[in-house]
C-alpha cells in the first residue's frame, strides 16, 4: 500500500513540474532561513553549555534608577555583596568576584599585554576551567601566586605546564602555580589570559576588606556569579539579594538599585541585559517565518489553482475504491517528498552560508547533522512544513464527489477562487511588511551613523597604555601625527567614569557620569562648544600637570538636568559637586553637544568632561587618542616606533576610532542587511508564485480572451485587465497591512533615544514598489496572451 502511495505521489510530481519547480525553489530558500534560525537559537542557548552545572550558575545584575536619568543597567556589583551573600544566603552554595585589567606579563625579554583577571579563590568552583596544571584554586589564595592559560604559558614558556616559574607584573614578582585550558570565547571570563588572587595589594578586591557599604555607584564594582544549591528558587534568591543591599546601603545614595540573578543561559537574550540582542533575535525569528510561509502560499495557492486537472483523476480514483484517508496520505506524501528533497538542498545552502553568518553576528553556528537535536530539528521541519503547505489541498482535492467530477461540475470553482485570492493578498501583505520595515531599518541606521556623530572619528588611532610624559613627547613629535590626548579608560563607557553628585534646589540628587582626559581631547575631535569655549592648556589650572583641574565642561543633557534652560546660563556657574564624599566646587567653563563614544543607541547621560592630572599617568593604563595625518602604513609605522622607544618589549595594542564607532551600530547594520537579504530573497518567491498564478489565468480565460478581442477589444485593453485582476489583491494587502506595520515600527523606534519618523512615504512607497513588482511579473506572460489570435482562443478547451 505503501509502495503504491507513493508511486502515485512521484507520478503527481512530475504531471506538475513546472508548479514543483517554482515551489521547490522557494522552499529550498525558506528551509535555509528555518535552518540558519533554528542554529543561531541552538548556538544562543548553549551559551554555557561548557560550565558544568550551568543551569545552577547565575550573574548578578543591577538596574540603578537615577533622578534625571533612565534607568541604567549594570553588569557589575559592589564588591561587598559576595562576602555578604556568603554570610546571610544559605541557598548560595558558592560565590565569587573578579574584575579584569590589561597588564603587561614580562618573562625577561619577554613581555605581552594581557587581561588579568583577579579573582577570589573560588573562580574555578563556579566557572570552571579544564586543569592543565597545578591547583588553581591554591594560586588564587596566594598573593603572589597567578594562573596562566595554556596560550600565555606557550607564548611565555614555550610548554604547557610552566609551574613554579616566575613572571613579572608591574615590577612584582608573581609565580605560576596552575595552568588552564583558554576560556571559551563567549563566556564570562573569555577576556582572560591570566589569573591573580583578587586580594594582591594590586587588585581592586583587597581594597574592600572590611567595607559593607553596597551603593549604586559601587567604589569599586566588580562581577559577582554565585551557584545555588540544588532545588533552591531563583526568586526567593532574588528577594533575598535585595534585602541584603536595603540593611547596607548607604542613606545618601543618590539612585536606587536592584538586584537580581540572571542565568547563565539567559544572558545572551536577557530582555534587560542584553534589550538589543533579543530584538535582533525576535526579529530574526519573524523574518524566518515570513520566508518559509511564501512559499507555501505559493504551494496551496498553485496547488488549488491546478485541482481542476486532477478532479478527473481523484473521481476515478474515488470509483475504483479508493477512500478519501488514502488520497490525503497520497497529497501529503507528494509534498512532505517535495519538502524533503527541498531540505538536501537547504542543507548544501545552510552549510555555505555558515561561515559569513558567523563572521556577521560573531556566532559559532555548526551544522553538526550526528546531533540528536539537529537531526530533530530537520526531521521536525520537514513534517512540519510539509503537512502545512501540504493540508489544505489534501483536504480539498479529497473532498470532491465522483458524481460531480465526472459531470464537469467539481473542480472548485469560486471557493478556491476566492481562497487564491485569499493567498495572495497575504503573500503581498508579508511582501508590503517587509519592505517597509527594510526601508525605516536603513534609515534609522543612516541617522544614527551620521546625525549622532558631533565629532570627527577620522584618522585617529587610539593606543591602549600608560601615558607618561616621556610618550607624549615622542608621540607628538612622531611624522605624521597631528596632535593627541590621554584620557581614562571610561571615556568609552556610555555612562562615563565615577559619578559626580549634584543636589538640586528641590533638596533632589541627580548623579553625574564624568570624563577625566587631557585639555585637548574635545579639540581633537573637532567638538565645538555650544556655549562657553573648551579646555585650554595654556592656563595653569586645565594644564594637566598636577591635580585634576577645578574647571569642567558639560553636556547639553548635563546643563538640563542641573536645571538651566539654555546652555549659555550655566557657564561661568560654580557647581558643588561630591565625589566620593569630598565635595568639589567646579566651574563651568564650556557646554558642549550630546554625544556618545560608546553607545550610539540609548539615551545620552549627563557628563562632564575635566582636564585630569599627569602626576599618576606613568601608572595608571589609559586610553592614547593619536590624530594622524592618514592611515598610511608609514605614520603607522612612526607611532609604532614612538611606542616601542618608551615602551622597550611591549606589544602595541591599538585599534582605529572610527573601527570601534561601527562597531556601536553593529546590531543595526546587521539588521538592515538582514531585511535587504530577505526582502530581495521574498521579492523573487513573490514574482515566481505570480508567475505561476497569472500563468494558470491566462491559459484558464484564454476563450474568454478570443471573445473579448473579437468584439474589438485591443492588447492594450486585454492587458489592462490580467494587470488589473492582480493589482486588486496588492492594494487590498496594502491597505490591511499599513496599520499593523506602523504600529510595529513605532515600537521598535521607541527602543532608540533618537529616531526618524515612520511618515507616510515609509508604508507608500513599498506599496507602490509591490504593485510594480506584480505589474512586471504578470505583463509578460498578459501581453503574449493579448497577443495570440482569437482564432486559436476560440479552439482552446
Amino acid at each position: 500500500m505503501l509502495t503504491t502511495t507513493l508511486r502515485l505521489a512521484l507520478r503527481g510530481i512530475r504531471r506538475t513540474r513546472a508548479d514543483v519547480l517554482i515551489t521547490f525553489v522557494g522552499m529550498a530558500i525558506g528551509l535555509t532561513a528555518a535552518l540558519m534560525m533554528a542554529l543561531l537559537t541552538r548556538d544562543v542557548m548553549t551559551y554555557s553549555r561548557d560550565i558544568p552545572l550551568h543551569g545552577r550558575t547565575y550573574m548578578v545584575t543591577g538596574t540603578v534608577t537615577t533622578p534625571g536619568q533612565a534607568p541604567a543597567q549594570m553588569w557589575m556589583t559592589p564588591a561587598p555583596l559576595a562576602g555578604l551573600m556568603t554570610a546571610g544566603m544559605p541557598d548560595v552554595e558558592a560565590v565569587t568576584r573578579f574584575i579584569g585589567n590589561p597588564q603587561i606579563i614580562r618573562r625577561g625579554d619577554i613581555a605581552f599585554r594581557e587581561v588579568v583577571i583577579w579573582a577570589d579563590p573560588t573562580l574555578f568552583q563556579v566557572l570552571p576551567l579544564p586543569v592543565v596544571a597545578g591547583d588553581p584554586a591554591t594560586a588564587l589564595a596566594t598573593t603572589d601566586g597567578m594562573v596562566l592559560t595554556r596560550s600565555l604559558a606557550r607564548k611565555l614558556f614555550s610548554r604547557d605546564a610552566p609551574l613554579d616559574q616566575t613572571v613579572d607584573m608591574g615590577g612584582q614578582s608573581f609565580r605560576v602555580m596552575a595552568v588552564v585550558e583558554d576560556p571559551p570565547p563567549r563566556g564570562a571570563l573569555h577576556e582572560g589570559g591570566a589569573f591573580a588572587s583578587g586580594q594582591n595589594a594590586k587588585a581592586s578586591l583587597s581594597a574592600t576588606a572590611g567595607d559593607t557599604r553596597m551603593n549604586p555607584a559601587g567604589f569599586n564594582p566588580v562581577f559577582t556569579y554565585f551557584r545555588l544549591q540544588a532545588g533552591a528558587s531563583a526568586a526567593a534568591t532574588d528577594r533575598a539579594l535585595n534585602e541584603l543591599l536595603a540593611r547596607h546601603r548607604q542613606a545618601d545614595d543618590a539612585g536606587q538599585m536592584r538586584l537580581r540573578g540572571v542565568a547563565l543561559n539567559d544572558i545572551p537574550l536577557d530582555p534587560e541585559l542584553s534589550p538589543r540582542s533579543r530584538a535582533l533575535m525576535a526579529m530574526m525569528l519573524v523574518i524566518t517565518a515570513m520566508t518559509l510561509i511564501v512559499p507555501c502560499i505559493n504551494f496551496v495557492a498553485l496547488a488549488t489553482a491546478r485541482a481542476g486537472q486532477r478532479a478527473m483523476e481523484i473521481g476515478i480514483a474515488k470509483l475504483s475504491g479508493a477512500r478519501r484517508r488514502h488520497l490525503i496520505t497520497q497529497f501529503l506524501l507528494e509534498t512532505t517528498l517535495l519538502v524533503a528533497v527541498a531540505m538536501v538542498v537547504a542543507l548544501s545552502f545552510t552549510e555555505l552560508a555558515l561561515g559569513p553568518a558567523n563572521r556577521v553576528l560573531h556566532t559559532e553556528m555548526a551544522l553538526e547533522l550526528a546531533a540528536p537535536d539537529v537531526i530533530a530539528i530537520i526531521l521536525g521541519l520537514v513534517l512540519a512544513v510539509g503537512v502545512l503547505a501540504g493540508a489544505y489541498p489534501a483536504f480539498v482535492l479529497s473532498s470532491y464527489r465522483p458524481g460531480a467530477i465526472l459531470r464537469g461540475t467539481g473542480g472548485g470553482g469560486d471557493r478556491s477562487s476566492r481562497i487564491r485570492q485569499g493567498l495572495v493578498v497575504g503573500q503581498f501583505m508579508l511582501l508590503i511588511a517587509l519592505l517597509s520595515v527594510t526601508l525605516v531599518v536603513h534609515r534609522q541606521e543612516v541617522m544614527l551613523t551620521h546625525a549622532r556623530l558631533p565629532y570627527d572619528p577620522s584618522n585617529i588611532v587610539v593606543l591602549q597604555g600608560t601615558c607618561p610624559a616621556a610618550l607624549r613627547d615622542r608621540m607628538a613629535a612622531a611624522d605624521g601625527v597631528r596632535g593627541l590626548a590621554c584620557a581614562d579608560r571610561e571615556s568609552l563607557s556610555p555612562q562615563g567614569g565615577a559619578s559626580y553628585k549634584a543636589t538640586l534646589s528641590d533638596g533632589s540628587t541627580v548623579a553625574l557620569g564624568s570624563v577625566h582626559a587631557d585639555a585637548t581631547f574635545l579639540s581633537l575631535f573637532h567638538i565645538e562648544p555650544l556655549a562657553g569655549r573648551l579646555f585650554d592648556p595654556a592656563r595653569a589650572q586645565e594644564a594637566g600637570t598636577s591635580q585634576p583641574g577645578n574647571t569642567v565642561i558639560v553636556n547639553e543633557t548635563a546643563a538640563h538636568t542641573l536645571g538651566w534652560g539654555r546652555a549659555e546660563e550655566i557657564v561661568g556657574q560654580t557647581l558643588a559637586l561630591s565625589l566620593y564624599g569630598y565635595e568639589n566646587r567646579l566651574e563651568v567653563v564650556g557646554v558642549v553637544p550630546d554625544f556618545s563614544f560608546g553607545d550610539l543607541e540609548g539615551k545620552i547621560p549627563p557628563l562632564l568632561f575635566r582636564v585630569r592630572g599627569q602626576e599618576n599617568d606613568a601608572a595608571n593604563d589609559g586610553l592614547i587618542y593619536v590624530k594622524l595625518k592618514d592611515s598610511g602604513a608609514a605614520t603607522l609605522a612612526a607611532v609604532d616606533a614612538a611606542w616601542r622607544a618608551v615602551n622597550p618589549g611591549v606589544p602595541v595594542q591599538r585599534f582605529f576610532f572610527d573601527d570601534h564607532v561601527a562597531m556601536l551600530t553593529l546590531i543595526i547594520r546587521i539588521e538592515a542587511q538582514i531585511f535587504i537579504l530577505f526582502s530581495a530573497v521574498n521579492v523573487l518567491m513573490a514574482c515566481a508564485g505570480i508567475y505561476g498564478l497569472s500563468a494558470f489565468t491566462a491559459e484558464r480565460r484564454t476563450k474568454e480572451i478570443g471573445v473579448r478581442k473579437v468584439y474589438g477589444a485591443s492588447v492594450a485593453d486585454i492587458v489592462r485587465l490580467l494587470l488589473w485582476q492582480f493589482a486588486k489583491p496588492v492594494l487590498l494587502a496594502g491597505v490591511l497591512v499599513w496599520i499593523p506595520t506602523y504600529w510595529g515600527l513605532r515600537q521598535w523606534l521607541d527602543s532608540f533615544a533618537t529616531h526618524v519618523n515612520v511618515g507616510p512615504l515609509s508604508l507608500l512607497a513599498p506599496t507602490a514598489l509591490a504593485l510594480a513588482i506584480a505589474g512586471l511579473t504578470v505583463a509578460g506572460q498578459s501581453v503574449r496572451v493579448a497577443q495570440s489570435k482569437p482564432i486559436r482562443a476560440l479552439r482552446h478547451e
